[in-house]
């Protein structure tokens, strides 16, 4: 039971990551005519950074990536906040 809530949460942060990227790059055209979207699209982008992060350290097991999406992703909102 626990190997198969494991399995269903690694698809699903995945499934997770594939949608944001999806929902960015459609964000990122819109904004070009509605200017208000290029915030939204910033906000998503540091939701899909931490999202990556998390993928990299779970299933990947790349761990120099994984600072380095969490450091970008911790600036990009710091940025943003500021």
């Amino acid at each position: 039971m626990k190997e198969k809530l494991k399995k269903s949460i690694a698809s699903s942060s995945l499934f997770i990551q594939f949608i944001l990227l999806v929902l960015v790059f459609i964000l990122m055209l819109v904004s070009w005519f509605i200017p208000v979207f290029i915030t939204v699209s910033q906000y998503l982008i540091v939701f899909l950074l931490f999202i990556m992060a998390y993928n990299n350290i779970k299933h990947f097991h790349r761990k120099y990536f994984t600072i380095i999406y969490i450091l970008v992703g911790i600036l990009l909102l710091l940025s943003l906040i500021g």
